[in-house]
């Protein structure tokens, strides 16, 4: 679970992913705090805040890249928060962080702009890689999302890779089961391989790409191909563009 305070700074390394969070219990804001540390993850909380009203007073850092938005901030509504911090802060990405498990909310924050919603039960693991993906320009929402008859996502297949990226027919079925959210344990046994292999591939294909992680390969794939679909492929920063799930690895 995450384990949070009221508003404090500090100064945030230029190479650091920048983030503020408004959450109205503390507990969750000091467990975020402690999971990263700029040395080591690259990712600096510089800010935070238990309510809107005080960011109306004080602001929020310039320097800030990711805001991590509590769904339901006591007494206010979440649509009225969320607009607030577009209207105010257009420029810096928003993630919902809530309890609510619920697509609709998903679905809602989803068509307001957000750039991801995670579950407050979300491990440390994928509350950074969700840090990292959006930093990188994606978008994070449930992989149940992600069918075909949402008119703002397409299904990433093997085929929507590129023929000049000239990657291996195993690695592109492992690449785009990858970008859907899928574990190497589970790409291992739909591709019938195992998940020392799933992994190994990973590794050779972010050499390959000269990336540092597997969200930096699956956005570099993503931008270098060329999908087949009934949709346009929509640029990385475009609002509409969904390229992984919330299992990112």
């Amino acid at each position: 679970m995450l384990n949070g305070d009221h508003v404090c700074e500090l100064k945030s390394s230029c190479d650091c992913i920048s983030v503020y969070i408004i959450d109205d219990h503390q507990i969750i804001i000091d467990g975020i705090k402690k999971w990263f540390r700029p040395s080591r993850d690259h990712i600096d909380i510089v800010g935070s805040s238990i309510d809107i009203a005080t960011i109306e007073r004080n602001g929020i850092p310039v320097n800030v890249n990711i805001i991590i938005l509590d769904l339901y901030l006591k007494f206010t509504d979440p649509i009225v928060n969320f607009r607030y911090l577009k209207v105010h802060y257009p420029c810096k990405s928003i993630i919902i962080l809530s309890h609510e498990d619920d697509l609709q909310w998903q679905q809602r924050m989803l068509d307001l702009g957000a750039s991801a919603y995670l579950c407050k039960s979300a491990s440390r693991e994928k509350v950074k890689h969700a840090l990292e993906f959006v930093a990188h320009g994606g978008r994070i929402f449930s992989f149940n999302m992600l069918d075909k008859t949402h008119p703002k996502t397409f299904n990433f297949l093997p085929e929507m890779i590129s023929d000049s990226l000239e990657l291996m027919p195993n690695e592109k079925e492992i690449v785009s089961r990858f970008m859907k959210g899928f574990y190497p344990k589970t790409i291992a046994k739909e591709t019938s391989t195992t998940e020392c292999n799933v992994r190994q591939i990973l590794f050779r294909l972010r050499k390959r790409f000269n990336v540092h992680s597997n969200i930096q390969l699956a956005i570099e794939i993503f931008r270098q191909s060329h999908p087949i679909s009934s949709h346009s492929c929509p640029g990385l920063h475009s609002p509409d563009v969904n390229v992984a799930a919330n299992y990112i690895l």
